[in-house]
């Protein structure tokens, strides 16, 4: 009887710690898929910030060229004084990517006051 009560014990001590091993792998499979969620949606806003600043930086060079095509020397010296800023921005934006998710909203947030900075000064220049 002492035997197969130490059996039963055994035995559901064993079974135990497989269900526990189960259910661990089962969290594990459900926190990667998380974090696969979480990556690709980095991934995307990303590409939509990246594709929102593009456009933002070519109307901001459109604009650019309209002040310089108008002629006068202090257009030109703005022109040339603002698309050294777009430079320098265009540049910071092509590095985007290269951006960690825990810096990711301050790199966005930094490279959005830049847009905005940029374009008042062109409106004020124009």
């Amino acid at each position: 009887m002492r035997t197969m009560i130490y059996c039963s014990i055994l035995v559901t001590a064993t079974l135990g710690a497989a269900c526990d091993r189960r259910e661990a792998r089962v969290e594990v499979r459900d926190e990667r898929g998380d974090l696969n969620e979480a990556r690709n949606d980095l991934a995307q806003a990303r590409a939509e910030f990246s594709a929102e600043a593009r456009e933002r930086m070519n109307r901001i060079e459109l604009r650019i060229s309209e002040l310089e095509a108008k002629g006068d020397e202090q257009s030109k010296d703005a022109a040339a004084r603002l698309r050294a800023k777009r430079t320098e921005l265009s540049a910071r934006l092509d590095n985007a990517g290269d951006r960690a998710s825990s810096s990711w909203d301050q790199f966005k947030s930094d490279a959005s006051a830049r847009l905005d900075e940029l374009e008042k000064d062109l409106d004020d220049a124009i």
